[in-house]
């Protein structure tokens, strides 16, 4: 029988673990219950997940871990009471479904349903290994897919990621409740009040269940099981096990830790004094009573619960602390806190906090916003002449200019974040450790911006990347592990591309991509290819629906090239390393000050760079004008020969020719384009570029229902395409004087109408030029010599 994880099964850990305190996410948890068979399963990205339960287990003091402990113990000897519990709560409510709706379910018997649920409560050890048992069991596979039939749901290979998204939901509706409803939290610490975290929860779960448009709640409601449902039953369990909400408080209180973070609220005394706070979501301790304590030192006191620093300290100084923030009795927050001072003689006096739960880890470093600010003064005192001397697209360049001082700037090194272990590099991106470098990042853009708007007024927004340096190691492969937690924060902070560095290899991707944990693996090895200019490279993209094959939007790929000698650097092209081993070239440019070889790049596979020298034995006619552009543009596999070493320069070349020469230069590739067109067939190997060119605005039919594909180019609809990319694509403003552009060519009456603003940005930017006697010839055909020289020089944009 094949082990598939089904929705309702997932649905009840899901909602009787958050209810607990300790929400879950089935990223992992497959492979945590030994469940195999399930679509992308091995590809899980377990790391996550694992990262996440130790966190929060890790917050227990031994005395909670006690509580909950007695809690298990508990359920064990009071089972009677609690199979009573969910029989009347939960089976009742599957008789009347099955009455209802009629049918066979085999496995629907009362004690399979009462031994699944139960199997779910306080499912809370460091491995999981009862609710693996439980659900890896025959007999409670059966149940789970009975009771995923009788709620009508239909299950399919998204099971997972349909459960992944209701875990999800229940963990960001937990949150968005306690930073409303701050004294929630604030009451269970001050006078017990456990209730009140109890309706939280309640709320919780009822608001997320209640979402329709979430596959796993319509299972529930499917089977009649509600949010009050479950908090019933859950309260009901609860009030037999954890008779004191000993077990619940504690886990309740693990969790609220991990979103703490060490605060300051002012600095006094002579800029020697510190008053410490938390902040717990969103809202800071300030006014309540909290009771701070510092390990044993001879430089920091405790007094008045503020930090003071020993009066023999009168030099600059910075040291790390454990410190403590009790409430009533209840430690809110423990971890390592950094102190320092700096003199009044060595710059300008602070006494500062930072570490702990939050802000920036040990060893990460966030952007320096005062070099970024210079920076940022000096390019954006350089656009006024970038304007005046690009007028085509002066606008895109200045947006380009502040585009890439915002990238320069916002750099983080988080090379201590990699350990490399049995070879493998391996990242921990703990997303609250990134929360003052990207809000550093942020500052810098929006500053960035605001230079922008000022001097260059119209220019696009530029996108802020971000770039996590992870620094060079001993390793061939490496793991950069993604939380969505991670790419949520860089988000809010107004990061448009997250880039990742390590060993010289830098993968840059937009997050509006990225919606759940995702891993980039990179692995590195020796080229045998006597052309490579490069190791080869195994990109890969894998969240737990499986590995990435192809993106919607291309992802910058820039790799490292050590060593150029002897080989000529405009034939270097970015290739697809193919099952079978042949090369499929895909474009890209090297950037000689970088020693980078730089692609935009929508699917992932193995690549290498590779000088790739390709002759025809036909271009001795044309080779004078045409010959190094024709080498270029087949070298970057832009265009291909007509037949073996035959090129066919002086042959015209065909609307579909141009069209993928035009996706190619650009890498307009698109899966997802289509086209409508009568002559165009799916079969064809120009279909796909066809469909891209159209959908880019780059070419358009010779009716609505005719492409011609076929028929040839005249110079005047080469010229007009071409116009077409440098507008849309590189974003070059049409030529406001038409005539004036035109008028070095003595035929440019010839030109019709509707092409002339295609011919004249064209010419202005010098992509076309006249013929013998200053004539266009607007209406002959484009020869592919002709074709292969417009498309290097857009090549060079």
């Amino acid at each position: 029988m094949k082990k598939k994880l089904l929705t309702t099964s997932i649905a009840t850990t899901l909602v009787l673990g958050s209810i607990a305190g300790l929400p879950l996410s089935t990223n992992g948890v497959a492979q945590k219950l030994g469940i195999t068979g399930v679509a992308h399963a091995s590809a899980l990205d377990d790391s996550g997940i694992t990262a996440r339960m130790k966190a929060i287990y890790g917050q227990l003091s031994d005395d909670e871990k006690g509580a909950i402990s007695a809690a298990r113990t508990k359920l064990r000897e009071q089972s009677s009471a609690v199979e009573t519990v969910i029989r009347d709560e939960i089976w009742s409510k599957i008789q009347t479904k099955i009455t209802e709706k009629g049918g066979t379910y085999p496995a629907l018997t009362e004690t399979n349903v009462v031994n699944l649920f139960k199997a779910a409560v306080f499912p809370y050890d460091e491995n999981f290994a009862g609710l693996a048992g439980a659900i890896a069991d025959t007999t409670n596979r059966s149940v789970m897919s009975d009771l995923a039939k009788l709620a009508g749901v239909t299950t399919s290979n998204n099971d997972l990621a349909d459960a992944k998204a209701f875990g999800e939901a229940v963990e960001a509706e937990l949150e968005t409740y306690f930073k409303a409803n701050s004294n929630t939290l604030v009451a269970l610490y001050l006078n017990n009040n456990i209730d009140g975290v109890k309706s939280a929860l309640g709320t919780v779960i009822g608001n997320v269940i209640a979402k329709s448009d979430l596959k796993v709640s319509q299972a529930l409601s499917g089977l009649g099981i509600d949010g009050t449902t479950i908090v019933n039953a859950y309260g009901k369990v609860n009030d037999i096990v954890d008779v004191n909400n000993a077990a619940l408080k504690a886990l309740t209180s693990a969790y609220a830790r991990t979103k703490t973070t060490f605060a300051q609220t002012a600095v006094s005394g002579n800029w020697r004094i510190v008053t410490p706070s938390l902040k717990v979501f969103d809202f800071t301790s300030a006014g309540i009573p909290l009771t701070w304590t510092i390990a044993q030192n001879s430089e920091v006191s405790v007094v008045d619960n503020k930090f003071k620093l020993s009066d023999y300290i009168g030099y600059s100084f910075s040291k790390s602390y454990e410190v403590t923030a009790s409430l009533n009795n209840n430690v809110l927050f423990k971890g390592p806190v950094t102190l320092s001072y700096t003199a009044p003689n060595t710059g300008n006096p602070v006494m500062g906090g930072g570490g702990g739960g939050g802000g920036t880890q040990p060893g990460i470093k966030a952007p320096d916003q005062v070099k970024a600010e210079q920076k940022l003064s000096e390019v954006s005192g350089k656009l006024g002449d970038l304007l005046k001397n690009n007028q085509g697209n002066g606008l895109a360049q200045a947006t380009d200019a502040i585009e890439q001082a915002i990238r320069e700037a916002a750099r983080v090194d988080a090379s201590s974040s990699v350990k490399v272990e049995g070879g493998v590099a391996k990242a921990t991106l703990d997303a609250s450790k990134f929360e003052d470098a990207f809000k550093a990042i942020g500052n810098i853009a929006k500053k960035a911006k605001e230079a922008l708007e000022k001097n260059a007024p119209g220019a696009s927004v530029p996108k802020v990347i971000a770039t996590l340096d992870l620094g060079t190691v001993d390793a061939k492969t490496a793991e950069i592990p993604l939380s969505k937690e991670l790419i949520d924060k860089a988000k809010a902070n107004g990061i448009d591309v997250l880039a990742v560095k390590i060993n010289g290899v830098t993968l840059a991707i937009d997050l509006s991509q990225l919606g759940s944990n995702t891993t980039i693996t990179i692995k590195s090895s020796a080229s045998t290819l006597p052309n490579a200019a490069s190791e080869q490279f195994d990109l890969t993209f894998t969240t737990a629906n499986g590995e990435i094959k192809t993106f919607n939007e291309p992802v910058e790929v820039r790799l490292p090239v050590k060593d150029v000698t002897g080989k000529d650097t405009e034939l270097l092209v970015f290739s697809k390393v193919e099952d079978n081993g042949s090369l499929t070239p895909k474009g890209g440019e090297y950037n000689g000050e970088t020693k980078e070889f730089v692609v935009m790049n929508k699917s992932f596979s193995k690549y290498v760079i590779v000088e790739n020298k390709i002759s025809f034995g036909d271009v001795a006619s044309v080779k004078d004008w045409a010959g190094r552009q024709i080498q270029v543009a087949a070298a970057k596999g832009i265009l291909d020969g007509r037949a073996a070493n035959q090129f066919v320069p002086n042959d015209s070349v065909t609307r579909a020719e141009f069209a993928k020469m035009i996706v190619k230069t650009f890498g307009l590739e698109d899966a997802s384009a289509k086209e409508s067109f009568g002559d165009v067939l799916d079969t064809d190997w120009f279909q796909p570029y066809v469909a891209a060119a159209v959908k880019a605005g780059i070419v358009n039919g010779r009716s609505d229902t005719s492409f011609e594909p076929n028929a040839t180019v005249t110079r005047a609809e080469m010229a007009t395409m071409a116009s077409r990319a440098l507008n849309k694509i590189l974003e070059y403003k049409p030529i406001a004087t038409v005539e004036v552009a035109l008028k070095g060519f003595t035929d440019s009456g010839s030109i019709h109408s509707t092409l002339q603003d295609g011919v004249a940005l064209a010419a202005e930017q010098g992509i076309v030029v006249g013929e013998e006697n200053n004539k266009f010839n607007p209406n002959a055909d484009s020869t592919r010599a002709q074709a292969a020289v417009v498309i290097y020089r857009l090549l060079n944009k």
